[in-house]
């Protein structure tokens, strides 16, 4: 144990010899190199000084040049004061040159010496070369503009492009300067940066002498403990790192090892042991259920998009079908069985629409666009929709004019107010249903109250869930099918909006959506179809793009029914030949599907049968794509925008608008 300790206390001696001896080496090396740093930076601070005193003479001669030339005709002296003026341009142009070359040379020779290879200079040769580089070349180019000025006989008359001309170049030289200037002074700061940091070190150093020795037995104590307990743990420690319940890790030798041990190291060994044989039996557990949940989603959303269209081609089918057929049945029984077709056909509808919309919010389909829009329009339209129901039930429909602007978007918006009022028109038999706004700091709160039943109060909150509704246990579809409070809950997740909801039970209720306010825009202009009249289309040429057959059968007859002159095309080609021969009669209006066969769609072919034409011939583009970021898209370039299945008297009222 003496000889350990001898020879510990000769370690401990030795190394603060050692720390003694570099601190005096480092004190003498600060001092090289502050000399060493000084002996290159002075200079160059010095030419840059130089520099900028030289530019500045080189503008001052510019001025006195173009100024004694102007002068000239007027004074006879002048002619000697210009050729003095010319010379000392010269000279301090030439000066500029010379001193601007030599600190170029200086910097590539301290790159490429050994000796100064160390020094900052060095180190940023790559950014001073080419900022010298482009100040020696505008400098000389103004040396240039005025040389070549001069000797074109100059005249009072251009003197003034001249320094405009010249007012230029020296903005850019100014800039080159500028930066010269200012990366001298970096590399004259990271100088006096190095230099106390190499002070520092030697500070340092020589406070490490003083606490070498108690390092150096604290380190001897430490690989001590290491070797018995510290580094067993390590191992195990990267052995749990390595293992991920995804990735499977064999028991390695030296895990054996610990496992064997009888101690506390091979007791949380063999815990460790157990805990990862777990872990790795949930893994696998848990990499099943992801993928079956990743081809559960694939399915949901190959679903969605074949809905979203497909299944809604029929349905407009059919609507219009039953419309055209309304048209030309007169005996009460029939009209009455048409009736009840078309109320099967709306339930079946709004249930399709209802589904693919939740569908939609929980894959995540629907990504909002926000903008800031007049609230006001967007209550009006709403109000506007809903007003026949309101008349038909006896029940007064008001709405709050509102100036204020907000930012959000307005079809996802209007969509949540939307199932707001029609709540409350369900559940009100008699009074009123009120939308307005309030405003609350930064936000606007719209609002929707009524007059109806009133919600009791345990149920304030199941009323957001999915199918669930007051009174309607028998699950009467003409009392709704439960799921719009649900998807306005949805919407203004999405949005990030928060939702409000206070009843009294025989009262009424209020709904309400908090939306952030925002700044006025006047552009945000949306085609809608809410304030179009209905007027007659007897006689009226359409053109009809639809590649579904069902679908252009059912529009044309409903068409023909409202007395229209219809035109059917298939695809882009069919709808170009026939503009190419039509006559004189141009069409009233193209109605076409969005989704064609081919490259080009609803919107394209319909520009390409405007621009045939030669006319601006009003478009209205139907889609079996409900995806609210797609629908924007046709909105933005100035399309009203018909989602299918479309109800007849929508499809009427849009296209009277253009007759």
């Amino acid at each position: 144990m003496s000889q350990k300790i001898a020879a510990l206390m000769a370690i401990v001696l030795i190394g603060f010899v050692a720390v003694v001896g570099v601190a005096i080496i480092q004190v003498k090396n600060l001092a090289e190199i502050s000399t060493r740093l000084s002996a290159v930076n002075l200079p160059l601070i010095q030419s840059a000084s130089h520099i900028g005193v030289l530019i500045q003479t080189q503008y001052l001669g510019a001025q006195r040049i173009i100024l004694s030339n102007d002068n000239s005709s007027s004074l006879s002296h002048s002619v000697d004061v210009a050729s003095f003026n010319r010379e000392e341009f010269f000279k301090s142009g030439l000066l500029l040159q010379q001193t601007i070359a030599d600190v170029e040379t200086r910097v590539r020779v301290l790159a490429n010496e050994p000796a100064w290879q160390n020094t900052m200079v060095a180190a940023n040769k790559s950014l001073l070369l080419p900022i010298l580089f482009e100040l020696r070349r505008s400098t000389q180019g103004y040396q240039v503009k005025v040389e070549s000025w001069l000797l074109n006989n100059p005249q009072e008359d251009n003197s003034k492009d001249l320094l405009s001309q010249l007012s230029d170049i020296e903005v850019v030289t100014n800039k080159y300067f500028l930066d010269f200037d200012g990366m001298i002074t970096a590399v004259n700061q990271e100088t006096k940066t190095a230099a106390f940091f190499e002070q520092k070190v030697a500070i340092g150093l020589i406070i490490l002498t003083m606490l070498f020795a108690l390092i150096l037995v604290l380190s001897i104590m430490f690989v001590i403990v290491r070797n018995i307990i510290a580094k067993p743990l390590q191992q195990l420690t990267d052995t749990i790192n390595v293992f991920t319940p995804l990735h499977k890790v064999e028991e390695s030798e030296f895990e054996m090892s610990i496992i064997l041990r009888q101690d506390e190291l091979g007791r949380m060994g063999r815990s460790f042991n157990r805990l990862k044989h777990d872990l790795w039996n949930q893994g696998e557990d848990l990499a099943k259920a992801i993928n079956v949940a990743e081809r559960a989603n694939r399915a949901k959303s190959v679903f969605l998009a074949s809905a979203s269209h497909d299944l809604r081609q029929p349905l407009s089918a059919m609507q219009m079908y039953i419309e055209a057929l309304r048209q030309k049945v007169e005996a009460p029984e029939t009209i009455k069985l048409v009736d009840d077709i078309d109320a099967v056909s709306v339930s079946t509808t709004r249930l399709l629409n209802a589904l693919l919309d939740v569908s939609q919010l929980e894959a995540g389909a629907i990504k909002p666009s926000k903008e800031n829009f007049r609230v006001d329009n967007l209550l009006q339209n709403v109000v506007r929709a809903y007003l026949p129901l309101a008349e038909q039930k006896g029940i007064r429909l008001r709405v709050v004019p509102c100036k204020v602007f907000i930012f959000s978007d307005v079809t996802l918006v209007e969509r949540i107010v939307s199932n707001f009022v029609a709540n409350a028109l369900r559940y009100t038999e008699s009074g009123t249903v009120l939308v307005g706004c309030r405003r609350r700091q930064q936000h606007l709160s719209i609002e929707v109250v009524d007059t109806g039943c009133g919600i009791p109060m345990h149920q304030l909150v199941p009323i957001f869930d999915d199918f669930h509704q007051l009174d309607n246990k028998e699950r009467d579809r003409g009392k709704g099918l439960g799921l719009g409070l649900a998807i306005a809950k949805r919407l203004s997740i999405c949005l990030n909006h928060d939702i409000e909801c206070d009843s009294r039970l025989g009262y009424g209720s209020r709904f309400a959506v908090q939306v952030t306010l925002g700044t006025e825009n006047l552009n945000a202009v949306h085609p809608t179809v809410s304030d179009l009249g209905v007027k007659s289309l007897s006689g009226k040429r359409i053109l009809l793009v639809e590649d579904n057959l069902d679908v252009q059968k059912a529009s044309k007859q409903l068409l023909e029914s409202w007395g229209c002159e219809v035109y059917c095309a298939l695809n882009a080609e069919e709808a170009l030949a026939w503009a190419e021969g039509v006559d004189t009669s141009l069409p009233a209006v193209i109605l076409a599907d969005h989704r064609l066969p081919g490259e080009a769609n609803g919107v394209e072919v319909a520009q390409q049968v405007a621009t045939s034409l030669g006319a601006n011939i009003p478009t209205i583009i139907v889609t079996g794509d409900v995806d609210e970021n797609h629908v924007r898209d046709i909105r933005e370039q100035g399309y009203v925008v018909l989602c299918k299945p479309v109800r007849p008297a929508k499809l009427r009222a849009a296209i009277s608008n253009y007759v």
